[in-house]
């Protein structure tokens, strides 16, 4: 109340004592001007006056809402009082007004129109008061993350400051000891060339004194001078003879290798943890079938279950024991493929296996690793390949694409020894996981033929090589599952030092890149993406604790 009455009357602008408020003038007045002028005035005779004490109160605000709308001057013509209220141009008008621009046009009586203003605005008065905690919510959390991106900023700056001094510390450090090494190299350098020079200068003396002993002896008459002489000069020519200088001429060539890539700055995703179900199963592979139904298999305990999400918990539909398998598949129409130590099976409902030829061209396979079936209901099996060298190079990679599970299980004896449609050998890898993508390319999980570190690389659909992914930390990277979004990007389940999920684009290039929380994710197996982006993630034994986990994690790709 105090800051909306002015100190000094705003009539006569001396006295300080205000005690009341004309309501139609909108003035704060003192007792003199209120009692000897502004009652006098003929024209303020309608006018109300509020008592300064009763200033604000409800009944008060009420009365001052009271004003006078017959005297309401027109802005356009002075001389002319308002007396309607154009909806059309919304605004008051008079008689003149009508004539001359406001013909056909729809009229309100401005007291009608004046309460209808009234309560327009009262309504935006709440709605502004119901508004201002909210956007002050807003603000707060705004502020809140101007700090944390802030904090943020100034935490990666701090990492890679603190990375570039410890490259440029170990630089320097190297750069010492290349340093101290050539300096050792030349000091022997230096030293065999001062002995050898000082060798040389008393070879030289020796020789200038000896010139004239011999060019005497020339010059004699005496044969056996010169005989004497010569048998003489051969020890002297031997002992002029130095051993040569070994110089060394050094090259430096820099190694650029460590330079190229001194790291790398990505989105860090929130990954919102859903729940955790509990399962008797070491998940190593999850595939889903249909809605909602899910084949889990688990190389640990050699079991597959057929299950089924009810309720955030598991359901299981259907179970078979004693499966080994390196890797399963499901195909469209003939249900559940296994690949195993003994070949390639194919799971009926019953849960028996029914053994599928794929020709002698595998017969050279070493050990099968992999199995997919592909967009087209193909399969696609991955192998390493013995090539009988005993020395570095002894395994190779190999792809092969065959027909659908369905041909195989139809074909009759006599065609058992058919050919896969096409093979691709792969020199430097060795396929241990293959996904197809949504644009028909091929991401696998391989391993390096010489140092088998694990690696992502991209194959198009003839499997041309595309691009490779080896992590985006220098701690280490081990792939153990991958697996492809609703939005085609690649997500990778990297099991080293407890778990992370690196976030891939269609070019290879790191989105995201986040260590599982000890607490949620614990040693992770198998992932999955359902098509509404939520992932599923197969994990390892909780410990002290006689079960695994199947953990949901939710992410706004």
């Amino acid at each position: 109340m105090d800051e909306q009455i002015p100190k000094i009357c705003e009539f006569c602008e001396a006295s300080c004592e205000i005690k009341m408020k004309c309501v139609n003038c909108n003035l704060f007045l003192c007792r003199d001007c209120h009692l000897k002028i502004h009652s006098k005035i003929k024209a303020a005779n309608d006018h109300i006056g509020i008592d300064i004490q009763d200033y604000c109160t409800e009944s008060i605000l009420e009365n001052s809402r009271k004003v006078n709308l017959k005297q309401i001057s027109c802005l356009k013509h002075n001389q002319k009082t308002c007396f309607m209220f154009c909806r059309d141009c919304e605004q008051l008008i008079c008689s003149t007004c009508v004539i001359e621009s406001h013909k056909r046009h729809k009229f309100e009586e401005i007291d009608f129109a004046y309460h209808t203003k009234v309560h327009q605005l009262e309504h935006e008065s709440v709605h502004i008061e119901s508004e201002i905690p909210k956007v002050e919510i807003q603000a707060t959390r705004l502020r809140e993350m101007k700090l944390e991106v802030e904090n943020n900023i100034k935490e990666i700056k701090s990492k890679i400051f603190q990375h570039e001094y410890k490259i440029k510390e170990d630089i320097s450090m190297e750069a010492k000891t290349l340093l101290k090494q050539v300096d050792n190299r030349w000091e022997v350098t230096k030293d065999s060339i001062i002995k050898q020079r000082k060798l040389i200068q008393k070879s030289i003396e020796d020789l200038e004194k000896r010139k004239p002993q011999v060019n005497l002896v020339l010059h004699s008459r005496r044969a056996s001078e010169i005989f004497v002489t010569a048998k003489d000069i051969k020890p002297l020519l031997l002992n002029t003879c130095f051993s040569h200088v070994q110089s060394e001429n050094l090259r430096f060539t820099p190694r650029k290798d460590d330079l190229e890539d001194i790291g790398i700055c990505h989105k860090k995703q929130r990954f919102q943890f859903v729940h955790a179900s509990q399962t008797n199963l070491a998940i190593s592979k999850i595939i889903e079938t249909k809605e909602n139904q899910y084949v889990l298999y688990s190389s640990v305990e050699n079991k597959l279950q057929q299950v089924q999400f009810i309720h955030n918990t598991i359901s299981i539909l259907k179970e078979v024991n004693d499966i080994e398998a390196r890797d399963i598949a499901v195909s469209k129409y003939s249900g559940v493929i296994l690949l195993t130590m003994s070949g390639v099976y194919c799971l009926s409902d019953t849960g028996k296996l029914g053994k599928l030829i794929l020709g002698t061209d595998c017969e050279n396979w070493q050990e099968e690793q992999c199995i997919h079936v592909n967009n087209e209901n193909q399969m696609v099996v991955g192998s390493q390949c013995y090539n009988g060298c005993p020395y570095e190079y002894q395994y190779y990679g190999i792809v092969m694409v065959f027909e659908s599970v369905k041909h195989f299980i139809d074909q009759t004896p006599g065609e058992m020894d058919e050919k896969p449609l096409f093979s691709k050998i792969l020199d430097d890898f060795i396929p241990d996981r293959i996904i197809s993508t949504k644009d028909n390319d091929y991401c696998l999980i391989v391993r390096e033929t010489i140092h088998e570190r694990k690696k992502i690389a991209r194959f198009s659909h003839t499997f041309e090589f595309k691009w490779i992914y080896d992590g985006c930390c220098k701690h280490g990277f081990n792939p153990i599952d991958l697996t492809e979004t609703p939005t085609m990007l690649i997500c990778v389940v990297d099991n080293y030092d407890g778990g992370a999920i690196h976030v891939l684009n269609k070019d290879g290039d790191v989105l995201t890149c986040n260590l599982f929380a000890k607490e949620e994710v614990a040693d992770p197996l198998s992932v999955y993406v359902t098509v509404t982006g939520m992932l599923l993630i197969g994990c390892e034994k909780i410990r002290k604790m006689n079960w695994h986990k199947l953990t949901y994690l939710n992410s706004n790709e």
